[in-house]
């Protein structure tokens, strides 16, 4: 996604793992695959550990752990219809900065990604996404 003052999202899966025009991009994203089905079937919590790595200040592979958790299937408005789909979230921290914080994906039955309030940096607001169109396969 670019906006047209020239920042820059980069997603993958819907989760944000680079951007451009900011004062603290996100450079680097890495974990481990994430089964979010898996997660749904079996209703239990399951832990993670993420990696960060930012521009300014230059700071590479930042560890952040926590726990990945579905929470209810919920009916919510997206562009003017009803849509069932499952809320997953993200509870994780960074024992070094302080940072604390919860991501929430809502998904559908085909794992895709339509909706998210994700924390991408300590020094960064919340990006919540709102998917407006499933790209085409």
């Amino acid at each position: 996604w670019v906006s047209s003052d020239g920042i820059y999202l980069v997603f993958k899966e819907g989760r944000i793992i680079k951007t451009r025009g900011f004062f603290n991009n996100l450079i680097g994203f890495k974990s481990l695959e994430i089964n979010l089905k898996r997660l749904i079937d079996s209703k239990e919590p399951e832990s993670f550990v993420n990696y960060y790595s930012y521009d300014h200040p230059k700071l590479i592979d930042m560890k952040v752990s926590g726990e990945r958790k579905f929470i209810r299937k919920e009916e919510i408005k997206l562009l003017g219809r009803m849509q069932q789909l499952y809320l997953i979230e993200e509870s994780f921290k960074n024992s070094y900065t302080g940072w604390k914080a919860t991501n929430k994906f809502w998904v559908d039955d085909e794992m895709f990604v339509w909706k998210s309030k994700q924390f991408i940096s300590p020094k960064l607001p919340e990006f919540n996404i709102e998917v407006t169109k499933k790209p085409a396969k």
